[in-house]
């Protein structure tokens, strides 16, 4: 026989011999069908079906799927083996045996199995907040590899998110939450194998979760007091639900940061700073996560221009008010507002350009004014900014009361 030949011949046989195997294996894994039932922190449990030649069942266990020591044989088609670690990962096999325990060729592919991890140390924080969604990272259960979120309905702990690291999010898709919402929430770990079985911890975690609130509108935020004689300013946030805090940022027109401010409270108190410039400013509110915070969308902007100084009086011999002021930094211009009452019903008498800083108004917008009358005069700084007019949000008044010319 020719050389090539031979070889030939030897190389069909490996080929039949290779396909017999692997045809033989994928019978005794549909005859064994060898599957995890069972977990906890020192054992497994396994099941499987009976096999025509199996009279006994011999189970093998090893730690790399390589080294394999015996777990006994078994008569019935399950069993549970013990003093394992928790945490861990073991592969288990069936042989099915005759009444002798002489091996068969019936004999299952090796089948990971899981214990569950120790849960006796777990905790769990918040480490991120959406206005739909929440983020918790899981972590003191060596072993564990999966890790979810649940949460108590009708009874019952329905998962809400789930992951295969210690950081895990809510899914929107199995439970939305709510903008600016506390949560309860149950952490829990686990150990899942290849095939999809998981080993819970038997202990969880519960905490509680806050998701971030919507952008603040603009209505709901603002310069509430003012004192000009010491320079002293509160700002304060109507913000509705549950939250940590808020941040203010300070901003020139152009957009140059100057000053951002995070409170616990609603009202921010600011000292030697609103005077004298235009500023435009915005907030957000924020959760606490671990690690430092997490923030809302900004809101959109609004904006102040206050005078160090500002004054009004009746102008000597005259039916008319005289109203002075110091410069603001970045004005375009000035407009002069009057009304007869101190906290409502302005309108505009009298605009002057960015180098006044004196108007003397005669009339009112229903005409001349009125002796014996008490009117309040503002002046509102105007300006652009991003390209857009803009006009001071704060301003001062001044009350002067008309009396009759001689």
């Amino acid at each position: 026989m020719k050389r090539w030949e031979q070889i030939l011949i030897a190389s069909g046989l490996a080929l039949a011999i290779s396909f017999a195997v692997r045809t033989d294996s994928r019978a005794s894994e549909e005859i064994l069908n060898l599957k995890q039932t069972g977990a906890d922190v020192e054992s497994i449990a396994v099941t499987w079906n009976s096999a025509p030649e199996g009279k006994q069942y011999l189970i093998e266990i090893s730690d790399d799927g390589k080294r394999w020591s015996s777990s006994g044989y078994y008569a019935d088609t399950a069993a549970k083996i013990g003093k394992l670690q928790s945490g861990s990962s073991y592969y288990v096999r069936v042989t099915a045996c005759d009444e002798n325990r002489q091996a068969s060729e019936i004999v299952s592919p090796a089948l990971e199995v899981v214990t569950a991890p120790d849960g006796s140390d777990i905790k769990a924080v918040q480490s991120g907040a959406a206005t739909g969604s929440v983020t918790a990272r899981i972590s003191g259960v060596k072993g564990a590899n999966y890790y979810f979120l649940t949460r108590k309905a009708g009874g019952e702990d329905r998962v809400i998110g789930e992951a295969g690291r210690e950081e895990v999010s809510s899914d929107a898709s199995k439970y939305r939450l709510k903008p600016a919402k506390k949560y309860s929430f149950q952490a829990h770990a686990a150990r899942v194998s290849a095939s999809g079985y998981l080993a819970e911890s038997a202990q969880s975690a519960e905490h509680v979760y806050l998701t971030l609130a919507k952008k603040i509108p603009k209505n709901r935020f603002g310069m509430t007091a003012g004192y000009g004689y010491i320079n002293v300013f509160y700002f304060s946030v109507n913000w509705k639900g549950s939250v940590d805090g808020c941040q203010y940022q300070f901003q020139t027109l152009a957009g140059k940061k100057k000053k951002t401010v995070a409170v616990k409270s609603p009202t921010l108190r600011l000292e030697h700073f609103a005077e004298g410039r235009f500023y435009r400013y915005r907030v957000r509110t924020y959760v606490r996560v671990a690690g430092g915070r997490a923030y809302s969308g900004w809101s959109d902007f609004r904006y102040f221009g206050i005078p160090k100084k500002f004054s009004a009086r009746q102008s000597p011999g005259r039916n008319a008010i005289q109203a002075n002021w110091s410069a603001v930094s970045g004005a375009g211009g000035y407009d002069i507002y009057l009304s007869g009452k101190s906290s409502r019903g302005y309108q505009k008498v009298m605009s002057v350009g960015v180098e006044k800083r004196t108007a003397l108004v005669g009339k009112a917008a229903d005409g001349s004014l009125k002796p014996g009358k008490t009117y309040y005069i503002k002046v509102v700084p105007r300006a652009k900014s991003g390209g857009k007019a803009v006009v001071s949000d704060a301003n001062w008044y001044c009350a002067v009361t008309v009396q009759a010319s001689h």
